[in-house]
């Protein structure tokens, strides 16, 4: 994996191409060394500088037809619901790929956006983790070499632990997965499971305000496409196979990284269960992190002595944060690596519940919870970087400790063979 490959495609994605056009390796080459190295190199480029940057003519008319996307978009002004709206405020809209290309991130209804994360190739590294026949979340495929295939299975260890220990018979990409570490506070384990396919890990810091797509198998989605299939014909059959139907793409940006660079924030909207351990790719082939749970605000009963998952008690008025995570909780969370899936780590018996867990037996104070929360439905998807999926993966010693150098290496003992296969 060469990293500067790897920003030119980001660059690429939040810019709002079609990542699928620039699949040679040249291309981005050309690009790089031109200096389009960003959003704003590639947003201020002109039709001579492509072409002395010897870009293909379908590539140049391809980001000029972005530029003029993005002008018109700035030329709108101020509205309710159209770009021009979206590129004056500084924030997101799902109304048009104008609004996408003018910010650099992603739309949900743009043609740059979701589109570059739901690839046959994409889809192909994400599949639902089973338990029993049934799902329990998303299992993501990850492959560490050149080949862009591999065997290591990333799933959110909330979803495969009970009791201190791994579930057995979890299965994922049509066969059994073998349990090989995990770490608590990532939310993250890593298990051995049937070769494919795989994302190639991003090994370049996130940006604040970078594209981001997501896939997953939220659980209420199953649920509602099983109920609304039921009644039509050939409804049963639909149902027997949800198994195998794709996941659910959403597309979004990064709101924010933790100061150690472990955590992210997204503005994803399909963060339910199941979706935990599902895909979120800064373009089509690249994994930027494992998503694990959501957070949002929590107006608390008043009067309780319950706290909310990483917040504390609070009167009237006051307010912490949820987590839908079973890591969560006001006490600390190990950060050991997990190597016996049946001695896994468990949050201690004192540590406080939260808010919401605390009076689901009492009818009448869960209705008071929701009154006082009516206001604040909204959340912001949490998930692990890269970063982190790294330093799990070289501390249980599945990858080699410097990725980029043995990356580097093997790129040039290929080119070096197919040099003297030459003559």
């Amino acid at each position: 994996m060469d990293p500067a490959r790897e920003q030119m495609r980001t660059a690429l994605v939040a810019y709002g191409a079609e990542l699928e056009l620039f699949e040679e390796d040249l291309d981005l080459d050309l690009l790089w060394r031109s200096r389009y190295r960003t959003v704003g190199g590639l947003r201020h480029a002109t039709r001579e500088g492509l072409k002395a940057a010897r870009l293909e003519p379908g590539l140049i008319d391809h980001i000029m037809a972005l530029q003029g996307t993005a002008g018109a978009a700035a030329g709108q002004g101020v509205g309710t619901s159209g770009a021009g709206a979206a590129a004056g405020l500084g924030k997101e809209s799902a109304t048009g790929a104008a609004a996408a290309a003018a910010l650099g991130v992603g739309s949900v209804a743009g043609a740059g956006s979701a589109t570059a994360f739901c690839t046959p190739a994409a889809l192909a590294c994400v599949s639902r983790l089973t338990w029993q026949g049934a799902t329990v979340g998303t299992a993501v495929r990850v492959a560490i070499m050149a080949d862009c295939e591999g065997d290591l299975v990333l799933a959110s260890r909330h979803c495969i632990e009970e009791q201190g220990a791994c579930l057995p018979d979890l299965s994922a990409f049509g066969g059994p997965l073998q349990f090989l570490a995990a770490r608590p506070d990532l939310d993250v384990a890593v298990f051995r499971g049937p070769r494919g396919p795989g994302f190639r890990l991003q090994q370049l810091p996130l940006q604040q305000g970078a594209a981001l797509g997501m896939l997953s198998f939220p659980l209420a989605v199953d649920a509602e496409l099983t109920a609304a299939a039921a009644g039509l014909p050939g409804g049963a059959a639909s149902a027997a196979t949800a198994a195998a139907d794709p996941p659910v793409v959403d597309a979004g940006f990064v709101s924010k990284v933790s100061a150690t660079g472990i955590l992210g924030v997204a503005s994803m909207t399909t963060g339910m269960p199941n979706s935990s351990g599902g895909a979120m790719l800064s373009d089509g082939t690249t994994l930027a992190g494992i998503f694990t749970s959501i957070v949002w605000h929590l107006e608390e009963i008043p009067d309780s002595s319950h706290a909310g998952s990483g917040g504390s008690g609070s009167g009237s008025g006051g307010s912490s944060s949820g987590r839908s995570s079973s890591s969560g909780g006001s006490g600390s969370v190990s950060a050991a690596i997990e190597l016996n899936p049946n001695a896994m780590w468990t949050p201690p018996a004192d540590t406080a519940p939260d808010a919401v867990a605390a009076v689901g037996g009492d009818p009448a104070q869960a209705a008071e919870l929701s009154r006082l929360n009516i206001g604040h439905k909204n959340s912001a998807s949490i998930f692990t970087t890269a970063s982190a999926l790294w330093q799990l993966l070289q501390g249980a010693e599945l990858v080699p400790l410097e990725p980029v150098q043995q990356a580097a290496e093997k790129e040039a003992r290929r080119r070096f063979c197919l040099k003297r296969a030459r003559g």
